[in-house]
């Protein structure tokens, strides 16, 4: 019955890894499109001098929208950061509990093992005893 507990422990850990993967993309991801937010940035900011005052307007509106657009991956980056690193605890936290659940059945079957050894060398013994008593009695 533990094995089947375990096996069924062992599962959702498995279920729970693959979801930290997919967090690992999402914040790889997210990290990426900040990158990309950066750099459209940088190339606006590069833009040979523009004498004409409408231009000059549209730049620095781009430049705000770039700004509010980074700060808002940002804070998504931050949020995908603090999600891995929550599931990451709770995958060691499960990885943790699995492990115990392993050595106590490891402790219990070798218990058992040993229980059994113990009632046949008893019996062996026992067996010797009568067979010892016998042969003391035939003589």
């Amino acid at each position: 019955m533990l094995q089947k507990f375990l096996s069924t422990k062992e599962a959702q850990l498995q279920r729970m890894l693959q979801h930290k993967v997919q967090l690992e993309s999402t914040l790889e991801l997210e990290s990426s499109r900040a990158e990309q937010l950066l750099h459209y940035k940088q190339l606006l900011q590069t833009v040979s001098p523009m004498t004409n005052s409408m231009a000059l307007n549209n730049q620095a509106n781009m430049l705000f929208v770039l700004n509010e657009m980074q700060q808002k991956q940002n804070e998504k980056i931050e949020q995908a950061t603090t999600d891995l690193t929550r599931h990451q605890s709770a995958c060691l936290t499960q990885a943790r509990f699995n492990l115990g659940v392993e050595k106590l059945v490891d402790r219990r079957k070798k218990e058992a093992e040993r229980k059994v050894l113990h009632s046949e060398a008893k019996i062996a013994d026992e067996n010797a005893t009568q067979m010892y008593n016998r042969f003391k009695h035939t003589l």
